[in-house]
């Protein structure tokens, strides 16, 4: 098994349905997975930047739990400040919705800032342990993807799959992710992206 070090949001979805299981309505610090798709990606990777998001980049999500609906997920990237950017996540269910915003160094992936329904959240020391990786294909309304599958978990989450290809999507290429909860699996589906040239 491998740790990796702190690398931007691979699974910023993740995060906040697993503190919306556990907190619901509390003002609880959002719990962040710290990820690596990019690595496993290198074609997205430019010469300087870890990287190569474009302001208007979105990627729209259906959430469910058990095969039935609970709400949606929209994650955008919504500004570039040079050497970081904003990415965006909004996540509307059926009895909370969420507003999450993190400031992301380019060069290197590390979260430089996190904010949560307008207030400012603490940075988690977390590592992403990655149990298992393979190449496969997977189908979501988006379409049909060859992803890498990932199997990992962190301190937080007991178990988390991610199936992503960011050279065929957009932003870090989560084609589809489930999460262990306390309420159960979770799965975030592709439905539509949009990736600006």
């Amino acid at each position: 098994m491998k740790t990796l070090s702190r690398v931007a949001l691979f699974a910023f979805a993740a995060a906040l349905i697993s503190n919306f299981s556990s907190a619901q309505a509390d003002d609880a610090s959002v719990s962040f997975s710290d990820q690596a798709v990019f690595e496993m990606a290198l074609s997205q990777v430019s010469a300087t930047n870890l990287i190569d998001w474009k302001v208007g980049d979105t990627m729209n999500y259906e959430i469910k739990m058990g095969g039935f609906p609970l709400g949606t997920n929209i994650k955008s990237v919504t500004k570039d400040e040079g050497t970081a950017i904003w990415m965006r996540q909004e996540m509307k269910l059926m009895s909370q919705n969420e507003v999450v915003e993190a400031l992301i160094n380019k060069a290197d992936g590390q979260l430089l800032k996190l904010v949560r329904n307008g207030q400012e959240q603490s940075i988690p020391d977390n590592s992403l342990e990655i149990i298992s990786q393979d190449a496969t294909e997977i189908k979501v309304k988006a379409g049909s993807f060859k992803v890498i599958h990932i199997v990992a978990k962190t301190k937080d989450v007991e178990r988390l799959e991610i199936w992503a290809n960011p050279r065929d999507s957009a932003i870090d290429g989560t084609i589809k992710q489930m999460v262990k909860s306390q309420m159960g699996m979770i799965s975030f589906e592709l439905t539509a992206f949009k990736r600006i040239p």
